[in-house]
């Protein structure tokens, strides 16, 4: 089989009576070229030499991602001299670096405006807005799953698959309908991980309500209380942080049955069913994706037995 090498890639050429050239990209990342059979391989390398065509290669089998302190950091390698570190809306921290720049290189970069970053993460909206294409990131619990659209299937549902999360659907969806499945998904984990603490929260706090509700449209608060029906709402975005931050908002809304305001009373309580709580407000003020691996946090889980429930 012919083959064009790049500095870090093979690009397979399979040759068919076709007219036009075309690419494809395995889940994989393996780039095959499809070409005429009358055009040349000398065409075929300039034609993957082209800016625009090589950066897509690039984006395809050169995606890489490191962590410098607690922020994870994606590197796109693209056809470029210089390297350029951003933050992105909803979190993400991106390098685009030439494809010979080596990872230490980047690591330096990030670490030399590590403060900038932070700052940047912190002005950071927390809204989340994916564009539900096949092979985007997006969160679960704290995790970093790649979304995968998958047609025809007998039923529309959304289901994990190792580090992928898989929408199945009869047809090709518009991202509305991609949102409303993802929505389901959501609210069936966020109650199932609710039902499992509910009992052990009860215990902590010594009290609890009488039932509770999920909603996806709570645009500004993570929680609520009813408290003369005893009733909570918690929010499905919460499924797309650490379960720890689930935790803090139960106990944040248990507390509330012993007193309304957020006074001094309040915060007492909350320092003893739940030490380090502020850490994990903290946390819920940045976007998803802003930090992975919250270890320390995890350290601070009221639920000691419940930790991998």
């Amino acid at each position: 089989m012919e083959q064009i090498r790049l500095l870090s890639v093979i690009v397979d050429i399979i040759r068919q009576p076709i007219h036009q050239i075309k690419l494809q990209a395995s889940p994989e990342g393996k780039v095959t070229l499809i070409a005429p059979e009358g055009v040349s391989l000398y065409e075929l390398k300039k034609f993957v030499r082209r800016p625009r065509t090589y950066n897509w290669i690039l984006q395809q089998t050169c995606n890489e991602r490191i962590f410098v302190e607690e922020i994870c950091v994606e590197i796109e390698r693209k056809y470029i001299k210089r390297l350029n570190l951003r933050v992105l809306p909803g979190g993400k921290v991106k390098v685009s670096a030439p494809e010979q720049a080596s990872t230490e290189e980047i690591r330096r970069l990030v670490a030399s405006r590590i403060d900038w970053v932070r700052a940047a993460l912190a002005k950071s909206p927390k809204t989340y807005a994916p564009e539900f294409q096949d092979g985007e990131d997006v969160p679960l619990w704290g995790e970093r799953l790649t979304l995968r659209l998958q047609t025809p299937s007998l039923r529309n549902h959304v289901e994990r698959q190792g580090n992928a999360l898989v929408v199945f659907s009869r047809r090709e969806l518009e991202p509305s309908e991609c949102l409303k499945l993802l929505h389901v998904y959501y609210e069936g984990e966020l109650r199932r991980a609710i039902d499992a603490v509910w009992q052990r929260c009860a215990e902590i706090v010594g009290t609890q309500p009488k039932s509770y509700l999920v909603q996806h449209n709570l645009r500004s608060r993570w929680g609520s209380c009813k408290i003369g029906k005893k009733i909570i709402t918690m929010n499905t975005a919460l499924v797309r942080y650490p379960k720890i931050c689930m935790y803090y908002v139960l106990i944040h809304e248990f507390n509330h049955l012993w007193t309304r305001a957020h006074d001094a009373y309040f915060y007492a309580n909350m320092d003893s069913f739940m030490p380090g709580w502020r850490k994990v407000r903290e946390r819920l003020k940045l976007p998803p994706f802003a930090l992975l691996g919250d270890a320390q946090l995890d350290m601070l889980n009221p639920f000691a037995d419940e930790r991998n429930c």
